[in-house]
């Protein structure tokens, strides 16, 4: 029997075969002279994935050839984990094992898409782009600059103005499906929050008073750990940030 085909697959809408579920984001990465990471990330990968997971963004930040800030992922399998982690895909050596897992479909609804490698002559025939779409290449030479294997893809904001206070990030509600870590049963450690607030009197006197809270990486709660013990990823249970609260705030002198 001739099957037939349906219409959204003469169209180019498939299954995609031996490509992963889930995007991966590296929160450090094997970095050259004069690559420096954004002010926000300067805690190293482990602070980096802390800080993430507390706030439960993911923040956006210009890279090389960018106008505007962007976030990375990539669409990396398990293997090619295995060796970004072991041995590094380039000259710089491995990543730091501290990742975040990303749904991949959800990603897509949301806008991100695969960049673009180009030569020095597609750049420059194609420097006339908005910045949305300029900030998708990805500057391609064999031999000299080649980053094929990080399977890039991105959201761009470009040149689009922001509202007042906004924070060009990516809200992990409903996106993390895992989390890689450098240590086995490593869990988010709570922080403390103070928060000073200055008040009148009605005889005219001001008082400050600061008071403190525990803020917890809720974003996480339930969601997948894996440990990289150096030579795979194991699975290693899942967060259980309710009981972490629960230990020490309901709980604290246990």
């Amino acid at each position: 029997m001739i099957e037939v085909m349906s219409q959204s697959s003469l169209f180019g809408a498939g299954v995609h075969p031996d490509l992963p579920t889930s995007f991966v984001h590296f929160t450090g990465r094997p970095r050259g002279a004069g690559d420096r990471p954004p002010p926000f990330a300067a805690d190293g990968a482990e602070g980096r994935l802390l800080q993430i997971l507390q706030q439960g963004l993911l923040r956006a930040a210009s890279t090389w050839g960018t106008t505007g800030p962007v976030v990375c992922v990539s669409e990396s399998t398990e293997n090619a984990i295995k060796v970004m982690l072991s041995t590094g895909v380039t000259t710089r050596g491995p990543y730091e094992p501290w990742a975040l897992l990303l749904d991949r479909d959800a990603l897509i609804e949301r806008g991100f898409r695969p960049v673009w490698h180009m030569s020095e002559q597609s750049l420059q025939v194609t420097n006339h782009l908005p910045a949305l779409f300029r900030d998708l290449r990805v500057r391609y030479q064999p031999g000299e600059a080649d980053w094929l294997a990080e399977r890039e893809w991105r959201l761009c904001w470009g040149d689009t103005p922001l509202e007042d206070g906004r924070v060009p990030a990516l809200k992990l509600t409903g996106l993390l499906t895992g989390v890689i870590v450098g240590r086995r049963g490593w869990t988010p450690p709570s922080i403390t929050i103070a928060e000073e607030s200055v008040t009148t009197t009605p005889n005219g006197s001001i008082t400050s008073t600061t008071t403190a809270s525990m803020q917890f990486a809720t974003s996480c709660d339930a969601v997948p750990r894996l440990w990289w013990n150096g030579e795979e990823l194991v699975d290693d249970g899942v967060f259980d940030v309710n009981s972490q609260i629960v230990r020490e705030l309901v709980r604290p002198w246990e």
